[in-house]
């Protein structure tokens, strides 16, 4: 454990809240295909993966996209926000 520790701890002081934002977003999206959906990093049911890129880079960047959104409803009054 404590040497993962230490593999882990450089790249952690490199991160940014948005790129913490980022990952559990696409953690997120990625955890939410079921066995029975196609997942976006296959094209088919073969496993090809021919438009795979297109679709990764678009999930890459909608999940900045929410992170941004997630920075940006920080610095709003807690007031204004609605559930």
């Amino acid at each position: 454990m404590a040497m993962a520790n230490r593999l882990i701890a450089p790249l952690l002081e490199q991160m940014t809240l948005r790129d913490f934002f980022a990952a559990q977003a696409l953690s997120g999206w990625l955890a939410s295909y079921g066995a029975d959906a196609g997942h976006p990093a296959k094209d088919d049911e073969y496993g090809i993966l021919r438009d795979a890129e297109i679709r990764c880079a678009a999930l890459a960047e909608a999940s900045y996209r929410l992170a941004d959104a997630l920075l940006a409803a920080r610095e709003l009054d807690p007031d204004r926000l609605s559930v």
